[in-house]
């Protein structure tokens, strides 16, 4: 896992020192580039959102302003996003899952009835639509009926984003990894 929050403790997995700072991460992408085998089969990222202001805050020390807005007709914006995709497909070059946690932030959405509160991934911009659009899975993890499930598919009423390249039968199943993978594996 490479956490960018406290709150681990309680997992039992390899866990690089705490990232505070864009250069951060970059310098793990690059360690682990540079490993030749790997003593497990994924990479976890722990959060997004914190990372997506650490790359903002390294792209505004890099050209000296204050926030990324400060830099004209949407300058700032675009290079976050290109420094966001050049890391993070660096990442994905790897012969390892990634993993990828987001909390969650609801956006109201005008509809032809009114107003939708959706729950999506705290990502913003082009940032948001590049990672949306790059997974093979948005899985949302809530309790449902007092137990933990996996949201594999949004609702009809399209209150939170989830989704996923294959079809999984299901568009609810336990919080279990077995049954998880034996759903995948059933996927069209």
């Amino acid at each position: 896992v490479i956490p960018t929050e406290r709150g681990l403790g309680g997992l039992e997995c390899y866990q690089t020192d705490l990232i505070t700072t864009w250069q951060d991460f970059i310098n793990v992408v690059k360690a682990l580039k540079a490993e030749k085998e790997y003593p497990y089969s994924a990479v976890a990222v722990d959060t997004l959102g914190n990372l997506q202001g650490m790359c903002e805050d390294y792209i505004c020390q890099k050209f000296n302003v204050k926030h990324i807005s400060d830099m004209s007709f949407g300058k700032g914006y675009g290079l976050v996003n290109s420094e966001w995709r050049r890391v993070f497909t660096a990442l994905k070059s790897l012969p390892l899952m990634l993993i990828l946690v987001a909390h969650e932030k609801g956006r109201v959405q005008k509809t032809r009835t009114g107003e939708l509160c959706v729950l999506g991934p705290i990502l913003s911009g082009s940032v948001k639509e590049w990672t949306e659009g790059d997974v093979d899975f948005i899985l949302r993890f809530d309790m449902h009926k007092g137990k933990r499930v996996v949201y594999t598919s949004p609702p009809e009423n399209g209150e939170y984003v989830a989704g996923c390249r294959h079809k999984i039968v299901d568009d609810i199943i336990p919080m279990d990894w077995n049954i998880f993978a034996k759903a995948l594996r059933g996927a069209k």
